[in-house]
């Protein structure tokens, strides 16, 4: 089987595919193409016609655009202290703005959120739309898991993970860099604190991958991205690397974003099947849970540490790791 093009992320297909087409042959190539891109530039492009170019422009064209030209002490009240890695973000220096939902796709919690911004009456264009986009996105991303899954052989722990994992969705407003034509960096360098994440980006480049090589990739300007997050690099016991990205902001327009990610319960340890863990694959990571990694990552010793703060958070090290350091 031929090796990916390291110079841009592969597009995969899953328009003709469910999660019952689990077991079909069209299913198990997707699957194979899903699994070589992951192992060897940890991400690719999602091709999806569900997601449809009029179901895009409402969204990015319309919804979003409405949402962030609300006042900014309307938008502050989307924050939570229960929740704070999704609270509202406003970053004037380089014109960034972000709004997150929490386990987005139950209801209530969506419906809270459209309240808190348009009151009682609410908006039901912006809900109506972008519900439908994160379902559709939903779709995709039990897919892409049920894939993984499979290609490490530990499907029969599928469902319980469907029932302990949530989502939530980021949406974030970059705008052009202030000085025109000179790129600007609108994100640092890091990992998703996900267990998987979903970049949409629409009409804007802005997104750039890490390649193993070292060199960037910049997946298209209207791209559905499959990232890896720290959280599945654990339950793999590191057979698959988290996603190192950044955003850099070049053209003179603005970037709309969204951010669909899965994220373990509170209740949910995170760590890898025993069947991961054998003599040639030690374990690599103590279990943790994400409440613990996120406060990790939000105090000041692990903000320093992105984009390796996993590793310091919850690796171990290895007989072959302590050897080379005894050796140095």
């Amino acid at each position: 089987m031929a090796s990916c093009d390291s110079s841009k992320l592969p597009q995969i297909n899953f328009s003709r595919l469910s999660l019952a087409s689990s077991g079909s042959e069209e299913w198990t190539t997707v699957r194979s193409q899903v699994m070589r891109s992951l192992n060897e530039l940890t991400g690719f492009e999602i091709v999806y016609d569900k997601i449809t170019p009029e179901i895009r422009e409402a969204v990015f064209g319309k919804a979003l655009k409405e949402l962030f030209a609300l006042p900014k002490e309307v938008k502050i009240q989307t924050s939570c202290l229960e929740t704070p890695h999704n609270n509202y973000i406003d970053i004037p220096s380089i014109d960034y703005e972000a709004l997150g939902i929490p386990d987005c796709t139950v209801d209530r919690n969506f419906n809270k959120f459209v309240g808190l911004l348009w009151g009682e009456k609410g908006n039901p264009a912006f809900r109506d739309v972008v519900h439908t986009f994160m379902m559709l996105l939903l779709e995709v991303d039990q897919m892409v898991r049920k894939m993984i899954f499979e290609g490490f052989g530990v499907e029969k722990y599928f469902d319980k993970h469907l029932e302990s994992y949530e989502h939530y969705m980021r949406i974030a407003h970059y705008g052009p860099p202030k000085t025109p034509g000179q790129p600007a960096n609108a994100m640092a360098v890091h990992t998703d604190m996900t267990f998987t994440s979903i970049l949409c980006q629409h009409e804007e480049e802005g997104l750039e991958i890490l390649s193993k090589d070292g060199s960037w990739i910049t997946p298209s300007r209207n791209s559905l991205t499959f990232l890896v997050g720290d959280e599945l690099s654990v339950l793999c016991n590191g057979r698959l690397e988290p996603t190192i990205h950044r955003v850099t902001m070049r053209g003179n327009g603005h970037r709309y974003v969204t951010n669909y990610s899965s994220v373990p319960k509170n209740e949910t340890v995170v760590q890898p099947p025993e069947e991961l863990v054998d003599t040639e694959h030690p374990l690599l990571f103590k279990p943790f849970y994400h409440s613990d990694y996120l406060r990790f990552l939000f105090s000041q010793e692990g903000i320093k540490l992105i984009p390796n703060a996993l590793k310091v958070f919850s690796g171990i090290i290895t007989a072959a790791e302590e050897g080379k350091a005894e050796a140095n």
